[in-house]
């Protein structure tokens, strides 16, 4: 059963280049379950998703989204989304980014990942190498079925191959999932 707050949220939200029911499988089946403290989200696009995100996570988390285009955030905010919502605008590779989002998360580990940045293979496996080491918990891959830039779905492929958990949304582009604890996919 979708919940009215998830359904308020996907209304209101900008721009969600996710199909509404991959939006709610990840809030029913991921946020309202297991309560994340540490959200992020890579590849911010037009803000929709993440606004889905900072009103249906708990109070108390903490949700970071990173975005290297800032044209695409033309009037998104994320002031008022959530208490704890940060927007970094710059390149998920970049060292120094990383290291910013680190610093908002303090000692947390990520609860929650969310890949949609570049769906180049080359950049989304760079995604997951470089953020998953500080994951203990959740990596969700969107456009897992996108056929026009395959990375993701390669990717995805790769890893369904390599771990025992894997979840998948098959409306639209897809959404993927697995555990993760530190890099390590369980």
């Amino acid at each position: 059963m979708v919940t009215n707050l998830t359904q308020q949220a996907i209304s209101e939200a900008p721009e969600i280049s996710q199909c509404n029911e991959n939006v709610v499988w990840v809030v029913e089946n991921y946020i309202y379950k297991f309560k994340p403290k540490a959200i992020v989200e890579v590849g911010t696009y037009k803000g929709g998703f993440f606004y889905v995100l900072c009103k249906t996570a708990p109070r108390n988390s903490i949700l970071v989204t990173v975005e290297v285009n800032p044209q695409h955030l033309n009037k998104w905010e994320v002031e008022g989304y959530h208490p704890n919502a940060h927007l970094i605008v710059g390149d998920s590779h970049s060292k120094a980014i990383q290291s910013r989002v680190t610093k908002i998360l303090g000692d947390k580990p990520i609860d929650f990942l969310f890949i949609d940045a570049n769906h180049n293979y080359g950049f989304v496996k760079k995604d997951f190498e470089l953020w998953s080491p500080l994951v203990c918990g959740f990596v969700a891959f969107h456009d897992i079925y996108y056929q026009e830039v395959p990375g993701a779905m390669r990717l995805w492929a790769e890893i369904k191959e390599k771990s025992k958990f894997t979840c998948e949304s098959g409306q639209g582009q897809g959404i993927g999932v697995v555990m993760c604890k530190h890099g390590r996919l369980l």
